[in-house]
């Protein structure tokens, strides 16, 4: 079972390399973001280059939940971008940590014994 994690943990970390790198082209629009506000803001460019596939748009009552939420906190003029920087984090750290985990399970096969019930349903 550890050569399936190892397995979908590398793919994983690949393909977040060949996103990082087909979203460059998106770097100039987060050079402007407060990087004490948006945290690692250099890997948010895999979440923008995930939005360019129609599976990863951000649409739906969400997305509108999400429009609507940085018009209250921005302004009107800047609410879709904003949004659209928030659901890249989400992507972005969400890939990040997916990769992470699978091949951490690999190498580490338990953290600590508090958790050893929850990493060893895997």
């Amino acid at each position: 079972m550890n050569i399936v994690y190892l397995a979908a943990g590398t793919v994983l970390t690949v393909l977040f390399i060949i996103m990082l790198f087909k979203g460059s082209r998106y770097d100039y629009m987060l050079e402007a973001l407060d990087s004490g506000d948006y945290p690692l803001k250099t890997i948010y460019s895999v979440g923008m280059a995930w939005q360019d596939m129609k599976l990863f748009r951000l649409r739906g009552k969400f997305g509108e939940s999400l429009r609507t939420d940085t018009t209250l906190h921005y302004s009107r003029q800047y609410s879709e971008f904003y949004a659209r920087i928030i659901w890249a984090q989400m992507l972005s750290f969400g890939h990040f940590c997916l990769a992470v985990f699978l091949v951490a399970k690999v190498l580490h096969p338990a953290p600590c014994p508090a958790f050893s019930w929850w990493w060893e349903s895997f």
